[in-house]
């Protein structure tokens, strides 16, 4: 499935739809989850399937988009070097795994 509008309302992989959207997150709070425990990524971007992170990748994607991470209440892309900005969020995926959904916008 090809990503037609964001926000997202549900996840989805090879066995379907699923996922609960639990907050908005800043950066200070991504940083946090991490040190908690493992997490998943997933980016979304319209045009685009989802692109999902295994645990092991997270980190080094973390360090790509660290700057990139925009407020959901409010932001201009001005304020980002490369045009680029991501709305992060918590999700609750199947049997308990931890995700954060990076939302893309250029």
């Amino acid at each position: 499935m090809i990503v037609a509008f964001i926000p997202l309302e549900e996840l989805w992989d090879d066995h379907g739809t699923f996922g609960t959207r639990e907050r908005h997150l800043k950066a200070t709070e991504i940083r946090g989850l991490l040190k908690a425990g493992p997490m998943r990524f997933v980016e979304a971007e319209i045009g685009a399937a989802l692109r999902w992170t295994e645990q092991a990748g997270c980190f080094a994607l973390w360090r790509s988009v660290q700057d990139h991470i925009a407020d959901p209440e409010g932001f201009s892309l001005d304020d980002f070097a490369d045009g680029r900005a991501l709305v992060a969020s918590q999700w609750a995926g199947r049997d308990g795994e931890r995700l954060i959904l990076f939302e893309v916008h250029h």
